[in-house]
Parts: C-alpha cells; structure tokens; sequence
C-alpha cells in the first residue's frame, strides 16, 4: 500500500520517468533475419499492451483520488492527475507524460508560471496591448529581433506572453518571485507522503485500491523492462525501428 502513494510521488518528482511509453515503436519493413523479424513483431506486442495497461493505471489512479479527496481535510494534498507536454519546446509536440500532483504543487506550477509573466518587460514591447509581439514589434529592439525565431515556438510569428518568459531577462524591480515548483515539492514531499498514508491507513477503500495499483505498477515495470530488451536486442542487430507520438491514454 505505501508503495503505491510512493510511486506516485516518484512520478511526480521526475515527470520524465514515463517518457520511455511517451513514444510508440512500431515494426519497420526490413529484410531482417527471422530472429529480428520475431523481435518487431514481440516489440508490437510489448508496445500494445503498454498502451492498454497505461489507460488501466489511468483509470485506477482517478478512481483512488477521487476517493482520497472526498476522504482528505486538507485541500493542499487533494491530488489530480495531468498530462504535461514534456517536449513542449520541440514545435509543439504532442509527447506527453501523466503525473499525479497535489494542490500545492499545483498551486505552486500557477504562481511561478503568473510571476513568469508579470515579473518581465513584456508589455513594453507590446506597443498594441494585444497580448502578443508580433515580429514588426519585436524588431524595435536588436536583442529580441534577434531572438524572436528561438522564442517563437510554435512558429506563428508572434511572441505569446509565457514565449516572451523565457527570455534571459531581469526581474521587474519590485516583483516578486516565488519559488520554483520543484524546490516546493522537494521541501513538502514528506509532509505530503505522511498526510497522504494516514488517510489512506484510515479507510479500507484506499487501502485495497492502493494495493490493486502496486499490482499494476509491478505489471508496467515487467513490461518496461522487456520492452528495453527487446530494443537492446534490435540496436544490437543494426534493425532501424519506426517511432511515432503517442499521446498517452485519453485525458478525462
């Protein structure tokens, strides 16, 4: 049971843990020996069943807080769980990783991302105050002119307020800046951990849907791991595997 909430934590912490089923193989037409061909086809199979046992997970994950919130007194450890665009520099790619956090991460995610915002020049340079910069706009100044094409993910030629953040720029004087989310959740995961399990400890219900995810995670990390033999094994032979974006089970 505490193995459960504790996997979820580690989820939390290192987001990019899941990333490894955040991209589907699929067999590629080659002349491959019979012993390559019959690896493709196992990978296949691995990467179908992943799928099907992420969207398990899933489910169960939303069920479990769903009850633990009803249970929980304190809304800074009432949990939801997300996907997150982890690769969201890369032109807007779609690969993304599910992670359970808990109100005060979340709320902590909110106000850096707002400080982001506030605590830069933005408005300066958006001389039309229609919340974007355009290029004309930004060729005022030699430095932005200069890093607009890096800025502007998703090439649409304009600057967004949270593109614009991620300029190298000093704080506003006076602005306030919060800590970052991960600093807030290395500080209260313990206070987290030991909230979380004394619910849990307090009601049956919890207790045996935390038991049924540990079942589940020993299950995705059996495949996990014969899904990295099977690649070791087609990398070993020089066999080229196709690989596509996966967006992960549906998003409630």
């Amino acid at each position: 049971m505490s193995r459960a909430f504790a996997t979820l934590i580690a989820a939390t912490l290192y987001a990019a843990a899941t990333v490894a089923w955040g991209a589907e193989a699929a067999p590629t037409q080659t002349s491959a020996t019979p012993a390559a061909a019959d690896a493709l086809q196992e990978l296949d199979e691995i990467m179908v069943r992943g799928k099907k046992l992420k969207q398990v997970i899933a489910d169960a994950e939303d069920e479990f807080f769903s009850i633990f919130n009803d249970v929980n007194t304190d809304d800074d450890y009432d949990t939801s769980c997300v996907y997150l665009n982890l690769d969201a520099g890369n032109g807007g790619s779609q690969l993304k990783s599910r992670v359970c956090m808990p109100g005060f991460v979340a709320d902590a995610m909110a106000s850096w991302a707002v400080s982001k915002v506030e605590c830069t020049d933005f408005n300066d340079h958006d001389s039309n105050f229609d919340g974007r910069i355009s290029r004309d706009e930004a060729d005022a100044d030699d430095d932005l002119k200069n890093l607009f094409i890096v800025l502007d993910k998703n090439h649409d030629q304009y600057l967004s307020a949270m593109e614009y953040a991620e300029r190298n720029m000093p704080l506003t004087p006076g602005c306030y800046q919060p800590p970052p989310p991960q600093l807030v959740l290395m500080e209260g995961t313990q206070k987290w951990y030991d909230h979380s399990m004394k619910v849990i400890n307090g009601d049956p219900r919890l207790q045996k849907m935390a038991g049924h995810l540990d079942d589940l995670y020993r299950e995705l990390y059996a495949e996990e791991a014969q899904l990295t033999r099977v690649k070791a094994a087609l990398d070993a032979n020089a066999v080229p595997v196709a690989v596509k974006a996966n967006p992960g089970p549906r998003p409630n």
